[in-house]
């Protein structure tokens, strides 16, 4: 018990030295400093106090300047997004005149306290805020209201640099009002009055000496150094802006359609070429009601898992305002975790004009085949399907050769390997194929050879016709010539044999019998 007293008495003793000798630096630097920071006014509490909650609504609102703004992608009206911009100006404006005061009051930076006029006129400038953001009528009108105030508020500086001459604050403010005025007075005629109501006034504080000719002096100089940074940033935005329009241009007036869309896949921006492409208006296909509209049926049953695949081309077909549908190739870009923009070109011609191709190659009555470079088939047509038997995978990445004659196998390799690269129109070359069901098909085969934009080959294309039928009438015909050739042998045999050597006629018939027998087994 003795040893846990001695223990917390001790404690509370460090502790309490510690306290006192906190107090004695607080006190001492209090002393130093007592004609910088008033620490022997009450009101010191309440403005640390008011400082420190006006420096957390600020913190506060610079998180909300986004969402305030709203989404850059979002096609809003420009007077919108202007009264947007001036309500913040007007916010921030009064929350800042109230913020600054307040630190110039702790510190005593002014020679001549002003807490109360500028406090005033910074919460007079937040009610504006709060009465346009209720009134749609004043809402609406916002800019105008700020840049009156603004050029009052100006004034109001300039007559503290006339009556408060040995107070350098209102010099500060001044020129800091003027540079930012070229970001705050739209459009440029604006601001280039108040230019020309600055350098007035700089000008006549020399000619009717109302503050000392050095401060005017200084206020020239930099007011011409702010203005020329100023002219500046003019004539690069005039660049900018022409670029935004030739931007515009091809994004509003292209071949192309464009949209951007959220993780949701909701449009937030669409082309206006959506209008001579689909028919449809930008703000009517907003939201999912792109999807719904073009009735991108396997897209919409399954909206929120859809999953953009960056910088690959696909082509979706969707419906237009008219009820016709249109091939739509479409190529994506991510352009942050929450956009995606798709560009999309209108392929319907070119789609309709590869299906009639298709149909053509479909219906054909001839084998339309395509082989890679290696001799293995990448394509046959249907007929050639349906001609030889084979199912697709049975053909499809099979060697050529697989298919030939065993006994033309050789000749047609041949004559594939020692084709010209450099010439383009090819024999016809006749060989015996062998169909699933074992029974053989003769085909006359033409080639062409297919070539990159290097002059690579990458395969061939070929179109095969039925020749069975001619071939059967030039086997039977050639049987008939040999026929006919045996018989006129055989005739011409008898007719130049002497039967007189022969001793009776009964030789001389059976002569002739064995002949005329013999003449099958040389035909056959």
């Amino acid at each position: 018990m003795v040893e846990n007293y001695s223990f917390f008495n001790s404690l509370i003793s460090g502790i309490a030295t510690i306290g006192n000798a906190l107090k004695s630096i607080i006190a001492n630097w209090y002393v130093f400093t007592s004609d910088i920071i008033f620490y022997n006014n009450p009101k010191i509490i309440l403005l640390g106090l008011a400082l420190c909650g006006l420096l957390s609504i600020l913190v506060y609102q610079f998180f909300k300047i986004k969402s305030r703004i709203g989404y850059f992608i979002e096609k809003k009206l420009e007077t919108e997004t202007a009264n947007r911009e001036y309500q913040l100006y007007i916010l921030f404006f009064g929350i800042a005149i109230i913020l600054i005061e307040i630190i110039n009051e702790l510190f005593k930076i002014r020679p001549k306290s002003l807490l109360v006029i500028n406090v005033s006129i910074g919460f007079s400038i937040l009610v504006i805020y709060f009465i346009t953001s209720r009134i749609k009528f004043l809402r609406d009108r916002v800019q105008p209201l700020f840049i009156f105030f603004f050029f009052i508020y100006v004034a109001y500086i300039a007559h503290n640099i006339i009556f408060h001459s040995n107070d350098v604050i209102p010099i500060i403010v001044f020129l800091i009002s003027f540079f930012f005025s070229y970001s705050i007075l739209k459009p440029i005629k604006i601001y280039w009055v108040f230019v020309g109501l600055v350098f007035s006034f700089l000008i006549a504080t020399v000619i009717f000496h109302l503050i000392s000719l050095k401060s005017s002096i200084i206020l020239i100089n930099f007011s011409i150094l702010i203005f020329i940074i100023n002219q500046v940033k003019y004539a690069v935005l005039l660049n900018s802006k022409d670029n935004f329009r030739f931007t515009n241009e091809i994004v509003h007036k292209g071949n192309s359609l464009t949209i951007a869309t959220n993780k949701k896949n909701e449009v937030l921006f669409c082309s206006e070429t959506i209008t001579a492409i689909l028919g449809y208006l930008p703000d009517e296909v907003m939201g999912l009601k792109f999807w719904k509209l073009t009735k991108e049926t396997e897209f919409i049953e399954n909206i929120t898992n859809f999953n953009n695949e960056e910088n690959k081309l696909y082509i979706r077909k969707l419906k237009s305002k008219n009820g016709e549908y249109k091939y739509i190739q479409w190529k994506d870009k991510k352009f942050s975790d929450d956009l995606i923009i798709s560009i999309g070109q209108d392929v319907t011609e070119q789609i309709n004009v590869q299906d009639q191709y298709k149909n053509l190659i479909q219906t054909a009555t001839d084998i339309i085949f395509e082989i890679d470079s290696e001799g293995y088939f990448t394509f046959v047509n249907d007929f050639g399907f349906s001609i030889l038997g084979y199912s697709e995978t049975e053909i499809i990445s099979q060697h050529y050769s697989n298919f030939i004659h065993g006994n033309y196998q050789r000749n047609a390799v041949d004559f594939y390997e020692n084709l010209d690269s450099s010439e383009n129109n090819f024999p016809s070359i006749e060989i015996p194929i062998l169909k699933k069901n074992g029974k053989t098909l003769w085909i006359s085969q033409k080639i062409i050879i297919r070539k990159n934009d290097l002059g690579q080959t990458i395969g061939y294309s070929g179109i095969a016709r039925d020749i069975t039928d001619i071939k059967n009438i030039e086997n039977e015909k050639k049987k008939r010539l040999k026929k006919i050739e045996s018989y006129n042998h055989s005739i011409k045999k008898l007719s130049t044999t002497d039967f007189s050597k022969y001793s009776n006629l009964d030789t001389v018939v059976d002569y002739i019998i064995k002949e005329a027998a013999r003449l099958p087994k040389q035909t056959g």
